[in-house]
């Protein structure tokens, strides 16, 4: 809300408010400072309407602080009325809604009583003894009729004020249990999350030991089918017969075949270890991995396979195959049928032609 201090004059702008509550409790606030006592205190209302009793408050409030409500400034017809029937200076009020307000004998001060005594008395020649008896006599009962209508006031002011500081007080209550309740959400949230985090985790570790167990099972399994066989192993150690050997190499040329040079791409081939996947890989599946792969299965299109060393497939390869990923141009891409998209050595790759299947 906006403040500004002029001098002796503190004008306070409550014209965004829309209820009476929200106005006394603001106003509450900002007569707190410090800066607002000892003032003549100048409102801003907007279109609020505000009745006799709401208008009463305010000022007992004001009071309160030594300070004086000196004008109210405000859109409302019926916070203009009221106002002007308290006293209350309006500076916006239009002449109707003073004319409708004044009675056609407007209360007067003593001075305006006692000036009006002495034209009226030069005006008959009278004595200014007679006129001095005369006000002296509407001062007393005016003064008394003042003090009267002061002390009802004050009553009525201190029996209002005090429902208003009430009023206030509930609304405080009501914000006070809104903030534990929305603490004691925020705690419960918390608490939710720490226990799904913690349900996550378990169900991470099952996962894990599921994978690792069937790991094994496909390691038992292909030791079974590729196992280390006497027979097999000696299959490329015979001999072939000296008459065959001897008729093929009637009409051959000579060809040297050069030794490969034993670098450390193979060393680094040597050391990775070997994933075994049993299944088929399905399109939309990407297979990485650090070491060597074997798949048992296919390979369907829109599948991507990746490895640092080399890839076996034991079917149809119709994916994308990513050998030596981390760089290794000695690694190799196998497979029991060749239909890849794209193939991948290191940072060399080639493409299938869109005709060829």
């Amino acid at each position: 809300m906006e403040q500004v201090n002029n001098d002796n004059i503190y004008v306070i702008d409550l014209g965004e408010l829309k209820t009476a509550p929200e106005v006394i409790f603001e106003l509450s606030s900002i007569l707190d400072k410090e800066e607002s006592r000892n003032k003549r205190i100048c409102l801003k209302l907007g279109k609020l309407d505000l009745n006799q009793a709401q208008l009463l408050s305010i000022k007992s409030l004001i009071n309160g602080i030594d300070s004086n409500l000196s004008s109210i400034e405000t859109k409302s017809e019926e916070t203009e009325k009221t106002a002007l029937s308290l006293g209350i200076i309006i500076t916006n009020a239009t002449s109707e809604i003073k004319e409708e307000i004044s009675p056609e004998m407007p209360y007067k001060t003593a001075e305006e009583l006692k000036e009006e005594l002495e034209s009226a008395a030069e005006e008959e020649g009278s004595e200014k003894q007679d006129i001095n008896s005369e006000y002296g006599g509407i001062t007393s009962e005016t003064n008394s009729e003042e003090s009267e209508l002061e002390t009802q006031i004050n009553s009525y002011e201190i029996k209002e004020a005090e429902e208003e500081v009430q009023e206030v007080q509930e609304v405080q209550e009501e914000q006070e249990t809104k903030e534990e309740q929305s603490e004691q959400e925020k705690q419960e949230e918390q608490e939710e999350l720490t226990r799904q985090e913690e349900i996550n985790n378990r169900n991470t570790s099952i996962q894990e030991e599921a994978i690792t167990e069937k790991k094994e099972n496909v390691e038992d399994e292909l030791e079974v089918i590729f196992g280390n066989n006497s027979v097999n192993n000696n299959i490329f150690e015979i001999e072939a017969p000296k008459g065959i050997y001897e008729e093929a190499q009637e009409g051959l040329i000579d060809i040297v075949v050069p030794e490969q040079e034993y670098t450390k791409e193979d060393l680094e081939l040597e050391s990775l270890q070997t994933k075994y996947i049993k299944q088929t890989i399905r399109s939309g599946q990407v297979i990485k991995y650090e070491g060597n792969i074997v798949i048992i299965g296919d390979c369907h299109p829109g599948s991507e396979v990746t490895a640092n060393g080399d890839i076996t497939v034991w079917g149809i390869l119709s994916g994308i195959a990513h050998a030596g990923a981390n760089g290794n141009k000695k690694a190799r891409v196998r497979a029991l049928k060749m239909n890849a998209i794209q193939l991948r050595i290191a940072d060399c790759y080639s493409r299938r032609p869109d005709a060829l299947n």
